[in-house]
This record gives C-alpha cells, structure tokens and sequence, in this order.
C-alpha cells in the first residue's frame, strides 16, 4: 500500500472541505438529515417524543440522529465530487482513496461468480453444493 505525504493530506484536506462546503453538497445534507434523522428518531424515542418526558441525555442523543445522516451524506457527495473532478485532472493531483494511489478498489458493474470470495472454478463452492444438496436427499 502507498504512504500519503503529510502534505498530500493537507492539500487534500483541503480541497475536501471547499468541495464539502458547496452549496448543493450542504443543502442535500441537511435535506436527507432531515429525512433520514427524523425516522431515525421516531424509531427510536417515539414514545418520548409522543408523551413529551424526554431527558437532556435523550434530546442529544436525538440531535446526534441527524448530525450522523448529515456527516455521511456530506461525506459521500464530498468523495464523489472529488473523484469526478479528479477524472479531468491531472495523476497528481487526486485525492486518497483516488485510482493510482493504490488505496482505491475498481467498481464493477456486475459482480459475476468469478467476484466471490470462493471463486469460480475453486472447488470450495462445488464442495459446499455437494455437500447442501447430500443433507436435502
């Protein structure tokens, strides 16, 4: 695996923090924090909700629920961002994760037999088929 220089990181810390604070990028955040955490917390403090009997320690836990939603939305619109924008530029200049930097997994469109673990000619999966289809006889 390929080490990241500090001031690799650095840069890309940066450029990810302008890319996360875009427009578009914050307000789809605080949308599906909405969404996502408002469900989250009726699940989860319905009934305190319901009969208002909620403590100090539930109404953070509850403000944790859309902070979580926020965060991960922000994080993976960031990343995608990054990962187009480093498309059209150049090898250097790519962030972490970014093909090159031997941190990235290449997407498939359809996994097949040969992505399982097990692989397809290995006779681990012929094993495993012979020896379900011996119990159902």
């Amino acid at each position: 695996m390929k080490r990241i220089r500090g001031s690799s990181l650095v840069r890309f810390a940066r450029r990810f923090g302008a890319v996360a604070l875009r427009r578009e990028i914050c307000s789809r955040a605080v949308r599906t924090s909405l969404l996502v955490g408002s469900v989250l917390a009726l699940i989860n403090y319905g009934s305190g909700i319901v009969t208002l009997s909620l403590g100090a320690g539930q109404l953070l836990k509850i403000g944790l629920t859309y902070v979580v939603p926020y965060c991960v939305s922000t994080y993976s619109a960031t990343m995608y961002a990054l990962r187009l924008e480093g498309a059209a530029s150049p090898a250097g200049s790519r962030p972490p994760g970014d093909a090159g930097d031997g941190l990235s997994v290449t997407p498939r469109s359809s996994p097949g037999r040969a992505d399982l673990p097990w692989g397809e000619n290995d006779g681990n999966a012929q094993h495993l088929e012979h020896s379900v289809s011996s119990q159902v006889e």
